[in-house]
């Protein structure tokens, strides 16, 4: 019994061992499986790029796989928890808000699927399709500031509204087709879409209105974005929603200024009526403004016709106003004698926007008109005479008036110009009951210069004109001169002055009317070409040390011979002696030729060869050899000589030679 008992006990052992090794295993090994699925999934996304299952998708596939890899285990629940890979990266690093990843895991939950803030991957933001703020208050109080770090991966973001939280951060957020969008100013301009956005709403929390001064460059973001179907801009205290530039065609528009409330609307200039004013009465203003750019009341702002009621002076409603919108502005056909005020409210509706509408309300006060005195706008010389007459300004008392403008206050009047040095004092200021007069007080003009012109023509003996007329150009009463050579004119090609029929009139004063004053000029009777001027070069003895140079020209026509080509500064050794210059070497070609010499004289050193150092012209080209010659080779006679000489020196030499070689040979 013993020994039964002994190996009943030892099986027990083995048993019990192992189920407890069997047990072990089992519990260890769904969490093993399912680690490998993600990891698997995971490395599958990174390296093929492929399109992936929606999170739930994912989430139910792993919760499967582990299930089924434990069926003997404890009995299945009805929501199931990714078990996080230890090899994913940490979402810390990539989305470091807490509370942007605990929205972003109660966005990708659903009735079968609760995603841990800790187990959101890079993978999972592809199907986020709603980011809004304000219906998780729980989560996190409204105006918490809120790193958006992360959101980046989103691709499709169709619901977005941050309006409820303070953003920082912000990457490109992508919106899908058709996406709503209500954001603070700061997260407009990183929304990215990818189709059509539907509505957008520049806004507060809860409704709340932006400062204008923060308003300022949506309109190009407005722009951008082009919603089709409702903007809302919601205002804190703008008062011209022309001054955001929205240019976008959006189907219907929400504008509001929240701090302008039937407690505490904006006050508008007053309403004036007259005491003894009949029929209708029309308000016009240019402060409140619609985004399109007309008076907010007008039938052009395309505004509904806002709620209108009188007030008393205590601003109790004494009843509705019934007023017309018109192009002018509100029309009223009536209006009660004790309304001190009118209230005028544009409220929005709710839902089932049928047009373009505002929020806000605004004051407007009545002022009884009384009629004032006139303000007469006078006019006076420096002998307080009047020259122009006066002006009236009238109106109710209280009302502005300006005497500066175009209309009364003139720069010049006629002959006179406006003495700014006494300009009066009570140009401005508002109508009462006294009158009032405003005079300015004027001067003569100078009397402006009148100009006028002289033409000088020149004709030939039939009072035909050889040459353009000239022109003097001068004021009314100064002097002109037409005797100068500018003017007059010694010779026109064939033409020469006839110095018989000169002009009386050469000189004078210019006068309003146009004056002439006409040269007449004859045919030249000596030959055109008769006139020449010849250029020589010669030594301090007056030996000519090259050839001459001769140009020719018309008679009257002038003639320049100190140009480099004429006026030679070196001839082989020679200088050009500077002190000596001739006088002639400019002039006009005459009935005489013209002799024109330039000296020379032989300079310290002598050069082999040279050529003028100046361009020799197109006459001819000196060589000093040539010139040398000229002065140092004997004349005729003097050739004859010396030639007769060195025969007679060779013959003396040839038989000096052969007695020398005569008595030699002896020898």
């Amino acid at each position: 019994m013993d020994i039964v008992n002994r190996g009943f006990k030892n099986r027990m052992k083995r048993g019990f061992s192992l189920v407890l090794v069997s047990t072990v295993m089992l519990s260890s090994f769904p969490f093993q499986v399912a680690a490998e699925s993600i990891s698997t999934a995971t490395t599958a996304s990174t390296e093929t790029k492929e399109v992936q299952p929606t999170a739930s998708s994912t989430i139910k596939q792993e919760t499967a796989s582990s299930v089924k890899q434990t069926s003997s285990t404890t009995s299945e629940t009805k929501e199931k928890k990714v078990e996080r890979t230890p090899r994913a990266e940490a979402v810390e690093t990539w989305m470091p808000d807490e509370n942007l990843r605990k929205l972003v895991a109660v966005k990708l939950s659903n009735k079968g699927t609760t995603v841990n803030p800790e187990d959101l991957t890079k993978e999972m933001m592809a199907n986020l399709t709603d980011l809004t703020f304000d219906v998780y208050p729980s989560l996190f109080p409204a105006e918490t500031v809120i790193d958006f770090t992360g959101l980046q991966y989103a691709t499709g973001i169709l619901n977005l509204n941050t309006t409820y939280i303070e953003a920082i951060n912000i990457p490109d957020i992508k919106l899908g087709e058709g996406a709503f969008a209500y954001v603070r100013p700061n997260v407009l301009s990183h929304i990215v879409p990818t189709g059509t956005v539907k509505q957008l709403a520049i806004q507060g929390n809860n409704d709340s209105g932006i400062p204008s001064a923060e308003l300022t460059g949506v309109g190009a973001e407005i722009n951008r974005l082009n919603p089709t179907d409702i903007l809302r801009v919601i205002s804190t205290d703008m008062t011209d929603f022309s001054s955001l530039g929205i240019t976008a065609d959006v189907g219907k528009g929400v504008f509001s200024s929240t701090d302008y409330t039937r407690e505490n609307p904006i006050e508008l200039p007053a309403l004036s009526i007259a005491a003894d004013h009949e029929g209708d009465i029309v308000y016009s203003q240019n402060v409140l403004k619609a985004a399109n750019g007309y008076s907010l009341l007008s039938d052009q702002s395309g505004a509904p016709l806002p709620n209108v009621q009188f007030l008393n002076a205590n601003k109790v409603v004494l009843g509705p106003g019934s007023p017309m919108l018109t192009e002018e502005g509100l029309v009223f056909f009536s209006i009660p004698d004790p309304a001190e005020y009118i209230l005028v409210n544009y409220g929005i509706l709710a839902r089932g926007f049928q047009r373009t509408e505002y929020g806000l309300s605004a004051l407007i006060p009545i002022q009884r008109a009384v009629q004032a005195e006139d303000v007469t706008v006078k006019y006076l010389n420096e002998d307080d005479e009047e020259i122009q007459t006066e002006k009236k300004i009238s109106g109710n008392i209280g009302d502005a008036y300006d005497a500066t403008t175009a209309d009364y206050k003139f720069d010049t009047i006629d002959d006179y110009e406006l003495d700014v040095t006494r300009l009066p004092t009570n140009a401005t200021g508002t109508l009462d009951a006294t009158a009032k007069t405003v005079v300015y007080r004027y001067k003569k003009n100078p009397v402006p210069p009148v100009t006028s012109t002289v033409t000088v023509k020149y004709v030939d003996e039939a009072d035909a004109e050889i040459r353009a007329s000239k022109t003097i150009t001068g004021n009314v009463g100064d002097g002109y001169d037409a005797t100068t050579p500018e003017y007059k004119l010694a010779t026109i090609d064939d033409y020469v002055l006839d110095e018989s029929k000169l002009p009386t009139n050469g000189t004078g004063t210019i006068e309003a009317a146009t004056q002439t004053v006409v040269y007449h000029y004859k045919k030249n009777s000596v030959p055109s070409a008769a006139s020449k001027v010849t250029v020589q070069y010669v030594d301090e003895a007056g030996k000519e040390l090259r050839d001459s140079q001769t140009i020719t020209g018309k008679i009257g026509v002038d003639y320049d011979v100190t140009t480099a080509e004429y006026k030679l500064s070196k001839i082989g050794d020679y200088q050009l002696v500077e002190d000596k210059l001739p006088t002639n070497a400019k002039g006009k070609f005459g009935e005489k030729d013209v002799l024109v010499t330039y000296v020379y004289k032989k300079g310290t050193t002598l050069a082999n060869t040279s050529t003028d150092t100046a361009n020799p012209g197109r006459h001819s080209i000196v060589t000093w050899a040539r010139s040398a010659s000229q002065k140092v080779l004997p004349k005729t006679g003097e050739n004859n000589v010396l030639s007769n000489l060195l025969v007679f020196a060779g013959l003396v030499i040839s038989v000096s030679a052969l007695m020398i070689f005569v008595r030699k040979r002896r020898i």
